[in-house]
């Protein structure tokens, strides 16, 4: 299973935008893509359909990697990272914190035993724009910890 699923996103979509609504307990996938370059083209003609929809909001992109761990103190096979941006009233897009590295883990044992679904990608997301996630540079969060603080 995770082979199939590192190749179909490595072959397809990795890039995933979610607006953040007013009040923010909600998030909605706006666009998606093979880069940060086309979910923001994608975005762009969103905004020139319903530019009021979109102004002065709260926007998550999370975007799929996948890494080979190299030693026992790195976790996860394949990481889901975090950046925070803004979308101004002028309709720019602004990154919050680019600087800022935050990534939701999953091993390779976790896909195989509990397969893939979008909706994992929707609920980081939403745990991340409700501020339920702890991120320190020595550790990130895998996705069953993502799962606990929604429950909660």
């Amino acid at each position: 299973m995770f082979k199939e699923l590192k190749q179909r996103i490595e072959n397809g979509n990795s890039f995933f935008l979610y607006v953040v609504s007013s009040s923010g307990k909600k998030v909605s996938l706006v666009s998606q893509g093979r880069n940060k370059k086309e979910v923001k083209k994608n975005l762009k003609l969103k905004i020139q359909s319903k530019p009021e929809k979109y102004k002065n909001k709260d926007a998550i992109l999370l975007y799929i990697t996948f890494r080979e761990p190299d030693n026992r103190y790195t976790f996860g096979d394949m990481l889901v990272n975090i950046i925070s941006y803004k979308i101004e009233n002028d309709l720019s897009i602004k990154s919050i914190d680019k600087d800022w590295i935050r990534y939701v883990t999953f091993t390779k044992e976790y896909i195989n035993d509990e397969g893939w679904n979008n909706e994992y990608l929707h609920n980081i997301a939403l745990a991340t724009s409700n501020n339920l996630l702890k991120f320190n540079i020595l550790s990130m969060p895998d996705y069953e910890y993502v799962e606990s603080k929604l429950k909660n």
